[in-house]
């Protein structure tokens, strides 16, 4: 899903619901507990791999992503 997608669905949901994100345990058994509001500092990831010199695949040097959650250890 891109970024504008996301936005469209947004716009289609409650404007006053408080966004939580689910962070999850790191480790062999994963558990996963609901976190507090969502953040942008502490719960959003903007990874930008165009034209990585240590990025060797070519798709992957396309890749932008955008991460929404946290994982704790």
């Amino acid at each position: 899903m891109k970024v504008s997608e996301f936005i469209e669905w947004l716009k289609t949901q409650d404007q006053d619901a408080i966004v939580l994100v689910a962070q999850a345990a790191a480790g062999p058994w994963s558990t996963y507990t609901v976190e507090e509001e969502f953040n942008i500092e502490d719960h959003s990831d903007y990874v930008d791999l165009r034209n990585n010199p240590f990025t060797d695949d070519e798709e992957r040097k396309k890749r932008r992503t955008l991460m929404l959650g946290s994982t704790f250890d």
